[in-house]
């Protein structure tokens, strides 16, 4: 039943989701849970971005040119960038004329993490000075 109803489903969002409802019923111990689902909600400034939303970058330009192309295409102040569980860029231990922004994102993360060098992408978590945290950014390598 879930596969034909995963199949009719055409991704249009404006279709009705109670189709998707399920019930269940736990005998080991006497519980019915119901589930409705809904429509995900957008993190957004501007942009329609949802949970399933990703943006893509170059491993191979600095800093600067990342940072300034989040604030062209996307109008967004970035302050934070992490990787997995350490912080690669916090603008507030920055000055503006520190040699971080002239790196490449590939070699501020093999700083942290050298085996980055094995892989073909990492995926960055970039949170703006506004707070908002934008979609997974997936930093491509050549």
């Amino acid at each position: 039943m879930e596969l034909i109803k995963l199949v009719s489903f055409d991704g249009n969002s404006t279709q009705n989701l109670d189709g998707f409802s399920n019930n269940f019923f736990n005998l080991s111990i006497p519980s019915l849970l119901s589930i409705k689902p809904t429509q995900s909600r957008a993190k957004k400034d501007n942009n329609s971005w949802n949970v399933w939303s990703k943006l893509r970058t170059k491993g191979n330009q600095t800093l600067q040119s990342f940072l300034t192309e989040m604030n062209v295409q996307y109008g967004l102040q970035i302050s934070l960038i992490s990787y997995k569980n350490q912080m690669l860029f916090f603008d507030h231990l920055c000055s503006k004329d520190d040699p971080i922004y002239n790196r490449t994102l590939k070699s501020i993360i093999q700083t942290e993490f050298p085996e980055i060098s094995f892989v073909k992408f990492c995926k960055l978590v970039v949170t703006a000075s506004n707070g908002k945290t934008l979609p997974h950014v997936f930093c491509y390598f050549n």
